[in-house]
């Protein structure tokens, strides 16, 4: 029972973990443009004044990174509890 319990929090980490990832690369763009991107108020309209595209490149480029690390992480996690799970089906079944 306890072991149980232990495996289906894992598996629920690991797919927070995994789905976390893809999120992170997903708005990695959104993110990058939204922290280095600048905007003045010109009367009643905005306007966008400059773009530090170097700085948004490298920035969103992080961001994959370590969003492909977090989901790698995520998935390597849930190939062991699946083995783990077959593993202990295959000694039940025995």
């Amino acid at each position: 029972m306890m072991k149980s319990v232990f495996l289906n929090r894992i598996i629920l980490i690991a797919i927070i973990a995994f789905v976390t990832g893809v999120l992170i690369i997903l708005f990695s763009i959104p993110l990058s443009h939204l922290f280095y991107t600048v905007v003045e108020e010109s009367g009643a309209s905005y306007t966008i004044t400059s773009t530090d595209e170097r700085s948004a490149l490298l920035f969103m480029i992080n961001l994959n990174v370590v969003g492909t690390l977090i989901s790698i992480a995520g998935l390597t996690g849930l190939i062991f509890i699946g083995n783990r799970y077959y593993d202990e089906l295959k000694s039940v079944s025995k």
